[in-house]
């Protein structure tokens, strides 16, 4: 499998590419590895994430890249060392951040 669609509350959330991708049927966890590509549906942010390894815990609604990793938006650009993304609540942590951030309200 090379394509996915992560889904939250029943609704299409992120569309997932890689170069492979292994599913447990039977828990829906996955890992996703090679070159990874995951783009957040219908966000005015436009955001997105690039990195050579990610791992869906389905129990936990959860989604893990513990590899550096890109964070895009439509405005700027992070690397990082690690991101979790939280689908229950919608919360992305980002851990070792390199880039710049412009912060307007």
């Amino acid at each position: 499998m090379r394509h996915g669609i992560i889904m939250r509350k029943g609704k299409p959330y992120a569309e997932l590419s890689a170069e492979d991708i292994q599913v447990n049927t039977q828990t829906l966890d996955f890992t996703a590895i090679g070159k990874v590509h995951i783009v957040r549906l219908h966000d005015p942010q436009k955001r997105s994430f690039d990195t050579d390894f990610a791992n869906w815990i389905n129990s936990i609604q959860t989604l893990t890249m513990p590899h550096p990793s890109y964070y895009h938006t439509d405005k700027a650009t992070l690397k990082v060392q690690k991101i979790t993304i939280n689908f229950k609540t919608g919360a992305v942590h980002l851990e070792g951040l390199s880039g710049n951030i412009v912060v307007a309200h």
